[in-house]
């Protein structure tokens, strides 16, 4: 078999290719141009080359992202999509690499297809802006490695001056590992999901009180109510980002869609967010 990743920590990388080995499977890995982060294991035979390298050429006025992706035997250049974040061209990218795989199995795409599906791909709650003056934002980042990844993101992908959150999250995720990945944002409105799986907001304020007491506390029993509070904090040219969970993802949209954001109303017809 072929395992594809974008894996980029030596130890989850040595890991993969341990089982690989195990099961006789080939490991096709996925990575920026840039500079490959396990160079030595690689140099040390301990880990395949990269196959499949993206790289980011521009950002588009209109929200997308431009890119190219370099394959073993043909480069794609000038993809776009309006996903934003460096990780999501990792995630097109391993979607090219599994598809190249199918094809030498016989199964048949085209590249104008894969041009048209990254061009169109809607993904809600990935970075989605909901607002603008300050600029909102919704994402449902729910660990600590989705944090760091978001913040990343929202910092290459957007410019303001001070950076909010709105945070619920569920109980069972890594508070304390969260906490400190946000320990460099300016506010949190801290606020629990109707959701009984939810952390308690004195949870919240635990973490952050222990592993980010520099950061600006607030909070709000509901999650209407942590958004009403996050626009009266925020200035025009500030970012408000809700996140933690897609079940406040869900709560955040309806709550957009309710002061007559249309797509995000399409974006939530007919689904249930709130269990």
């Amino acid at each position: 078999g072929t395992v594809v990743t974008s894996a980029q920590a030596p130890e989850a990388l040595l890991a993969i290719a341990a089982v690989c080995q195990q099961r006789q499977a080939r490991l096709v890995r996925v990575g920026p141009v840039e500079a490959d982060p396990v160079r030595q294991e690689v140099i040390a035979g301990r880990l395949p080359e990269l196959s499949y390298r993206y790289q980011l050429e521009r950002r588009l006025a209109e929200g997308q992202q431009r890119f190219s992706i370099y394959a073993p035997e043909q480069t794609y250049a000038d993809l776009e999509t309006p996903l934003l974040g460096q990780h999501q061209l990792e995630n097109a990218t391993t979607a090219l690499a599994a598809l190249e795989l199918l094809r030498a199995q016989g199964v048949s795409w085209h590249e104008d297809a894969l041009r048209a599906g990254f061009l169109a791909v809607r993904w809600a709650a990935r970075m989605d802006v909901i607002g603008h003056d300050p600029t909102i934002v919704v994402d449902g980042a729910h660990n600590a490695d989705s944090m760091r990844k978001l913040l990343a993101a929202l910092r290459a992908s957007f410019a303001f001056q001070r950076l909010l959150l709105v945070l619920g999250v569920n109980s069972d995720k890594d508070l304390m590992g969260i906490a400190r990945e946000l320990a460099d944002v300016d506010a949190v409105v801290l606020t629990r999901m109707m959701n009984p799986r939810a952390a308690t907001i004195e949870q919240l304020q635990a973490a952050f009180a222990e592993h980010a007491p520099q950061v600006e506390m607030h909070s709000a029993s509901t999650s209407r109510q942590a958004m009403d509070l996050a626009v009266g904090l925020a200035g025009a040219r500030d970012m408000i980002c809700a996140t933690g969970s897609l079940y406040i993802a869900g709560e955040v949209l309806r709550w957009a869609a309710a002061r007559g954001d249309e797509i995000a109303a399409a974006t939530i017809e007919g689904v249930d967010h709130s269990g």
